[in-house]
């Protein structure tokens, strides 16, 4: 790296660039790219990065200076001798790039290529993922900088004019449909041919993501009129080209009880950051030894932030009921200037610079009178996905856990309940070593909220599912694992929705693979019996997974 920096870059599938020292000491934390980072270049002050997003990102210490996309994905980027830099994309095409303007390309040529991209990226715009009209309230980083955003239901094309200080109408952009993926006048998400091997001309069938392989290979034979024979073929050659499902969103289900659901709703819209892909089933309902379900060894957490603002808020309104408190818990101006600066800093990064004095403030939210605390909990969450503040409240954090537990009573309120269970939860991202420590606690108070609300069984699943993936790299005294699977025998009966169920399923499949003992237990308890049920799920992971299951508990 840096003559003047005794240390070495690294980059991740989560998005980041880490500067470490040669003593293995995180030094600086960069969210650089929202898809998986490939590649990272350094020379003097100023580091590069390529990523699956298609572009390649320039920045001087921890600030993006520049973008430049690319038509797919930069599988590699490198500083030249001569601070030209040059890039690898998946289209086969290395291209270098300059500051100095006698090497640069001819205008034409430079000119084409931006074509190119904007045509490109026409051809792959997903309306619901572009940024609103407010994302041009911030200024561009560039001269000729554009921008795509959705206006209502109109996607517009904006470029930043640095002479006049503001973004500039290009105009509508519409989007070009792909004619390969038109079948029959009906556009799908794939459209493959399929050679049956017999001699006969292709074939071509549509499949969008999520559809069941076994429906759509059966509603093509019956089109065709061939014969059942083809039906397995057809149907497995589907299963491994369609789009791959994931433990994803969770449908936001909590009703603040102190506040009403038109408010601040403590955890709304957490929803896990999607650590875990799972393969469709290759067959519904059909017994199989080909398990893609489990083990699963990644964690999940509960990381979006899109109400933490709204947690502020509430914060602030309780502070008003310590105006005249003699206990210390009123929050002065500057200290409420503090919480908004760690919420503005949440809202923008899980890996932001966390002061110790936004530590202090937070550690003194905590101290607030149970009622209270929730949205000093929903903070919490956040901090502890942060490493380096995670870090610095190892120390202080054991005073923490006995008012966790508390909250883990069935007389504990509701939002505290959840929220708790979101804290542990995330602890396994940077302290995964406190949660084992008090496992047993924690497990303990857990069948008491096992008839709490839809989002407190959701916590549960995740926290029971992350145990489940610890216990794979360490395992357990036999007494831990039957503890949570007495637990899961509970909780499979009830009405669950379908990203809890599948949850507690791939956590029992984590805790009994590959372990006879387990099978035995779950045998014994009928957990096989409970399973069958999810067999009917109209989720096919659901329905995938505990066919899995099922074959190994029979």
């Amino acid at each position: 790296y840096q003559r003047r920096v005794r240390g070495f870059l690294s980059c991740a599938n989560d998005g980041t660039v880490k500067l470490w020292s040669f003593a293995g000491e995180l030094l600086q934390d960069i969210q650089a790219h929202a898809e998986f980072v490939y590649s990272v270049s350094s020379l003097g002050e100023y580091t590069a990065t390529s990523s699956e997003d298609r572009s390649v990102r320039f920045w001087k210490g921890n600030e993006c200076v520049q973008t430049i996309i690319h038509p797919s994905t930069v599988w590699s980027v490198a500083f030249l001798p001569n601070e030209d830099i040059v890039s690898g994309c998946s289209d086969g095409v290395m291209r270098v790039w300059t500051k100095d303007t006698a090497r640069m390309a001819p205008l034409e040529l430079r000119k084409v290529y931006e074509s190119g991209l904007l045509e490109n990226a026409m051809n792959s715009i997903d309306p619901s993922k572009l940024p609103g009209i407010s994302s041009l309230q911030k200024p561009g980083s560039s001269d000729k900088e554009t921008k795509i955003v959705r206006n209502g239901n109109i996607v517009e094309c904006y470029q930043w004019s640095a002479e006049n200080n503001e973004w500039l109408r290009v105009g509508d952009v519409i989007n070009v449909v792909d004619d390969s993926k038109v079948l029959d006048g009906k556009k799908y998400d794939n459209v493959f041919e399929i050679d049956l091997g017999d001699g006969s001309p292709m074939k071509k069938i549509g499949m969008n993501d999520g559809d069941d392989p076994w429906l759509v290979a059966q509603e093509f034979l019956n089109k065709e009129d061939l014969s059942q024979f083809y039906l397995d073929q057809v149907a497995n050659f589907l299963a491994k080209n369609v789009k791959k499902v994931t433990i994803g969103e969770a449908t936001p289900m909590y009703s603040d009880p102190m506040t009403g659901s038109s408010r601040y709703i403590p955890g709304q819209s957490s929803a896990p950051v999607v650590s875990m892909d799972i393969e469709k089933p290759t067959q519904q309902h059909k017994k199989t030894e080909n398990n893609e379900y489990f083990p699963q060894r990644n964690y999940l957490f509960f990381s979006a932030h899109q109400q933490i603002g709204a947690a502020c808020k509430k914060i602030l309104e309780f502070n008003q009921k310590f105006a005249n408190d003699k206990i210390s818990h009123h929050l002065i101006e500057e200290e409420v200037n503090v919480v908004s600066s760690l919420v503005s800093k949440l809202e923008s990064s899980n890996q932001a610079n966390i002061t110790e004095e936004d530590l202090k403030i937070l550690w003194k939210l905590l101290s607030w009178p149970q009622e209270f605390i929730f949205p000093a909990y929903d903070l919490t969450r956040l901090v502890l996905l942060n490493s380096t503040a995670a870090s610095k409240m190892l120390n202080s954090i054991s005073f923490l856990i006995p008012a966790l537990i508390s909250d883990l009573s069935k007389s504990a309120p509701a939002a505290n309940q959840m929220l708790a269970l979101r804290i542990f939860t995330n602890m396994f991202s940077n302290l995964v070593d406190v949660v084992v420590v008090n496992e047993e606690k924690i497990v303990n108070c857990l069948p008491e909220l096992t008839h709490g609300n839809k989002n407190v069984t959701l916590s549960i699943a995740t926290l029971v599912f992350n145990l489940s993936v610890y216990f794979l790299s360490h395992p357990p005294q036999f007494d831990r694992k039957t503890q949570l699977i007495a637990l899961l025998s509970e909780l499979l009966p009830k009405e669950l929705e379908n990203e809890t169920a599948l949850r507690l399923l791939v956590a029992l499949g984590n805790l009994i693979y590959s372990d006879q003992t387990s099978q035995k237990l779950s045998k014994e308890l009928a957990v096989g019996d409970l399973v069958k049920k999810y067999l009917k799920s109209s989720d096919p992971r659901v329905a995938g997974c505990a066919s899995s299951l099922s074959f190994l508990l029979s």
